[in-house]
């Protein structure tokens, strides 16, 4: 399941994050004036009712994104899912800034979280008795 983000001209962390991705959402499908001449598309996604995600080379000015109707829009890193609000840290099996899905944090990161606190807890243990016993 794909979810849209549309994100409006704000200068805060989120957009950072989503412009590392160089993802964009159009309306209007793929054809000739979706984007700007001087720009290479690496891979794009086709999405229900003629929308299309474009990976672009590089970022797209607030200016470009207006005049080709595009929104940014933040990629899962571990699905490629488009993401529905901010997303989720998820940090300890990638580094932020990346961002993942519900779907993957729910199912990928906190299992793994919960593994290595478990890890932890057991290692505590053990020095705990060592040091007492």
């Amino acid at each position: 399941m794909l979810l849209l983000i549309y994100i409006k001209n704000k200068i805060h962390q989120e957009e950072k994050i989503m412009n590392k991705n160089n993802a964009y959402l159009t309306n209007h499908g793929m054809g000739p004036g979706t984007i700007p001449r001087d720009v290479r598309v690496e891979k794009w996604i086709d999405l229900p009712n003629f929308k299309t995600v474009l990976y672009l080379d590089r970022e797209l000015t607030n200016e470009e994104m207006g005049e080709f109707e595009l929104k940014s829009v933040l990629i899962c890193c571990f699905c490629e899912a488009i993401i529905e609000d901010y997303g989720h840290n998820p940090e300890p099996l990638k580094n932020h800034p990346e961002r993942c899905c519900e779907n993957c944090n729910m199912n990928t990161v906190i299992p793994e979280r919960i593994r290595i606190e478990n890890v932890r807890k057991v290692i505590t243990s053990d020095i705990l008795k060592d040091i007492l016993f």
